[in-house]
């Protein structure tokens, strides 16, 4: 009698990118790790929420949506998002009603597939005077980790 025991099989969760209504929803194993949240309301896009595989949140909504119990101070600290406090004498960290505004144009790539999923966008930095301060290409790229599936083994 022997025992061949195989090597853990690895396998990568499939990372699947829904778009909806001004927001695109990333999943990642069926469950919903964030969504990119754009919209002519907000000043910039966000990534909100952001969850563990375990599905615990890790971030802060405030004030896109009210939680009992949470902090409503730094009401620009809303999940995650890419702003810069000046440019060219235009403040775009802060929430205020726009203008001004980083404002989601379009998506140029939106792919999914086994552990890896991309999304690319075009976004307008658009200053008080509603003008183009400048153009931004983002890819945002999410990572799924490996996931132990099985252990073989077997004996004759």
């Amino acid at each position: 009698m022997f025992v061949v025991p195989a090597l853990a099989e690895q396998s990568k969760p499939k990372v699947q990118l829904i778009e909806d209504d001004s927001r695109v929803n990333v999943m990642i194993g069926g469950k919903l790790f964030t969504s990119y949240v754009y919209g002519n309301k907000l000043t910039k896009p966000v990534l909100v929420p952001i969850r563990t595989p375990s599905g615990v949140e890790v971030n802060r909504r405030h004030p896109l949506t009210k939680m009992e119990g949470a902090s409503t101070d730094h009401p620009h600290h809303v999940g995650i998002f890419f702003a810069v406090d000046r440019v060219n004498g235009t403040n775009f960290l802060r929430n205020a009603s726009p203008p001004p505004q980083i404002k989601h144009v379009k998506i140029t790539e939106m792919t999914g597939g086994s552990g890896r999923g991309i999304l690319s966008t075009i976004m307008h930095w658009m200053d008080d005077n509603g003008s183009v301060v400048l153009e931004e290409k983002r890819n945002m790229i999410f990572l799924a980790p490996n996931m132990k599936t099985s252990t073989l083994s077997t004996s004759a």
